[in-house]
């Protein structure tokens, strides 16, 4: 299961790195609007996008293939798709707090 996270990392790791140009752009238009509900928006559909994304990439290499020749039940590849979510999720739910501090400072709202 570690290993099967593993894969989802890297692969996420190539994504993140073109995404992560859209987010900043997004993130400046959130500051210029004075509008965080625009910006936490914005991250909930990207990190929607890389879980999208780690399933085309999964199409494209054949994974299935490769994958049913591994000692794993099938439950455990779909369940590893669920957790990416969740942790892409979280993480976009923390980056977006973190970034509604400084925010609402800025925008005069605390």
């Amino acid at each position: 299961m570690k290993g099967l996270l593993y894969k989802e990392g890297v692969m996420l790791k190539m994504t993140m790195r073109m995404q992560l140009f859209t987010l900043v752009i997004f993130a400046v238009m959130g500051f210029m609007l004075k509008n965080i509900a625009y910006l936490a928006m914005m991250l909930t559909i990207l990190s929607s996008n890389l879980c999208l994304n780690s399933f085309n990439y999964d199409v494209a290499d054949e994974w299935n293939i490769y994958a049913a020749t591994f000692p794993v039940r099938r439950e455990s590849l779909i369940s590893i798709k669920y957790i990416l979510q969740y942790l892409l999720a979280a993480g976009s739910v923390l980056f977006a707090l973190a970034l509604g501090i400084p925010f609402s400072r800025y925008a005069g709202i605390a």
